[in-house]
């Protein structure tokens, strides 16, 4: 899950973390659904890679002190392991919404246009001189 919130230096930020438990507050009246998380700490936790992709270490963990988030406040999210850095994972947005929480009866999908799963993004390019054949063209004889 992703949580846009103000650090220290009021600052806005993103937070990412893995849900470990669903709490349900009963007011009567109305009940608020509340998720305990486990945070990604930080700086080195959270980092974009050279290509604009978010990546975390889901290993990295912290803000302990604070475990709760009110459900509608985060995003959902999906973590994908990092091919080229094994002990990360690449952040993709899943679905805006949870069904059932502030009466929401349809899942939402692809509703991120404020949430891109990358930034500006720099692919290397080869060029024509630098173009190599897979094969080795075999000789004629």
């Amino acid at each position: 899950m992703r949580i846009e919130a103000v650090d220290n230096e009021e600052e806005e930020t993103a937070y990412y973390g893995q849900i470990e438990d669903i709490w349900e507050l009963n007011y009567l009246a109305f009940k608020v659904p509340v998720f305990r998380c486990r945070w990604v700490k930080g700086a080195k936790g959270v980092m974009k890679d050279p290509y604009g992709f978010t990546t975390v270490d889901l290993e990295n963990v912290g803000y302990k002190e604070e475990p709760f988030v009110l459900a509608y406040q985060v995003s959902q999210v999906f973590y994908v392991p990092d091919t080229r850095n094994k002990k990360r994972h690449v952040v993709l947005p899943g679905k805006r919404r949870v069904v059932g929480v502030e009466n929401v009866v349809n899942e939402e999908y692809n509703q991120f246009d404020e949430v891109p799963p990358f930034g500006t993004c720099n692919l290397p390019v080869l060029l024509d001189s630098e173009k190599k054949p897979l094969l080795a063209e075999q000789p004629q004889g």
